[in-house]
């Protein structure tokens, strides 16, 4: 699948800008290469078709996500080094001009240009994309009336506020006043980001947002359901499994309905099923191709696969697993990463797979850091504990990920009732 950014005219220094958890003082107060890629981002976008403005919306979701991650950082180093810039208010005015890079003008033209892609499916309330020309009207007019979130705290009331009471307090208000409303509207198009598989299948959540939109019981969610059957996009029997079961969190756990890992029909036991999407990130030596995490993102990664965790070590090293960002999207503040709504879905998420595995898993937490560990609960048959973990990470565009070099090799998962234990008491090998 295609690439989400296009970065044949990107730098490494640049993209490192884009992921970076917290600035220095060459980030906070000076034009980086960042600028330069996000315009060109933005001009390959493409709204003449339905597939094109589908990229687009996950562009515009992506960029609005590291505009508002960006912000917090350059404000972020403010707060914590106020000495600096008072000592030199030249550093504060370029601080706030490096706040000010997003191209308003052409985003709200590209909003203008998806508002028509998607406007023939406003009327089929069956189909996925029925509610995109609604919230895109309702975003276009939020981008024209408040623009000036992009004009930074030099302005009104924020310079006021440095006035009476200095520089953290104005950036502080500042930040509570714009970032989360920026944030929303990336988590917002997020869910916009709706992808098929090739035959037009509908995922388990496409589907039951469709249904959804009609009362429970009515006519309407039965004769939609029907449609669905009927179009091929999804089995009857399997919608009203899906409505009745629903997990206490009213979050789906996989979500497409043919699982794609190894073993299809039935999990081995001690085995982790987790929806993820696997993305590569060092050169591929055999044909020199990108040096650049960001270039092997895809559209994929909004519609991940279920994965069984006991194979990605061994089969896919160097890679990243990312959870799906629409439904775990990453905060914009780089200190909240693992204290947000998001992170604590992730865990109940990570912990309900493990269970339905039978290999539960705790969280081990950590202090500081980027990284935060998850842990087998159960002892050996020789009553020690069971090595077996992982570790999830976090970057400040794409959400959370797995690592697969913090995953424990099969044969340390070797818990009563595991996988490896069972075939060492039956003498096979567990990975034939």
């Amino acid at each position: 699948m295609e690439p989400i950014f296009p970065v044949d005219k990107w730098t490494l220094e640049g993209e490192r800008s884009l992921n970076k958890h917290r600035y220095n003082l060459t980030d906070a107060t000076e034009y980086s290469e960042h600028e330069r890629h996000i315009d060109s981002i933005l001009a390959s976008c493409d709204v003449s078709n339905t597939t094109g403005a589908i990229r687009t919306v996950a562009i515009l979701a992506t960029t609005f996500q590291f505009a508002t991650s960006h912000i917090s950082k350059v404000t972020d180093h403010i707060i914590k080094n106020v000495a600096i810039y008072n000592e030199w208010s030249v550093r504060l005015d370029k601080a706030n001009s490096v706040c000010n890079f997003l191209r308003v003008r052409k985003l709200h033209e590209l909003v203008e240009g998806l508002i028509k892609a998607f406007e023939e499916y406003s009327t089929d309330d069956c189909h996925p994309y029925f509610e995109h020309k609604s919230k895109l009207v309702q975003l276009r007019d939020e981008l024209r009336f408040k623009h000036t979130h992009f004009l930074g705290f030099r302005r009104q009331p924020y310079a006021y506020t440095y006035q009476v009471y200095g520089i953290a307090a104005s950036v502080r208000q500042y930040r509570d006043a714009v970032l989360p409303e920026l944030h929303s509207w990336a988590v917002s198009l997020r869910e916009l980001v709706l992808v098929f598989d090739d035959v037009g299948k509908y995922s388990r959540s496409i589907t039951l947002g469709i249904v959804k939109r009609f009362p429970p019981g009515s006519p309407k969610r039965h004769e939609a359901i029907i449609r669905l059957d009927q179009e091929g996009r999804a089995a009857r029997a399997s919608v009203y499994k899906e409505l009745k079961s629903e997990s206490g969190c009213n979050m789906i756990v996989h979500d497409e309905w043919k699982r794609s890992h190894r073993h299809s029909t039935v999990s081995s036991p001690g085995c982790i099923l987790i929806d993820l999407c696997p993305v590569q990130t060092t050169m591929n030596e055999t044909n020199k191709r990108c040096r650049f995490e960001t270039a092997h993102v895809t559209m994929d990664i909004f519609s991940p696969k279920c994965h069984d965790l006991s194979y990605l070590r061994s089969n896919w090293e160097g890679y990243r697993f990312y959870f799906c960002p629409r439904r775990f999207p990453p905060p914009y503040d780089a200190n909240k990463i693992w204290d947000c709504e998001s992170f604590n879905h992730l865990r109940w998420y990570i912990k309900h797979c493990s269970e339905k595995g039978d290999s539960p898993v705790y969280y081990n937490g950590g202090k500081g850091g980027l990284t935060r560990r998850f842990l087998c609960t159960r002892k050996t048959s020789a009553g020690k504990g069971c090595k077996y973990g992982f570790s999830v990470s976090c970057d400040m565009l794409h959400g959370y990920y797995i690592i697969s070099r913090t995953l424990s090799s099969h044969n340390e998962h070797n818990c009563r009732g595991s996988l490896y234990d069972l075939c060492q008491q039956a003498g096979v090998d567990c990975l034939r």
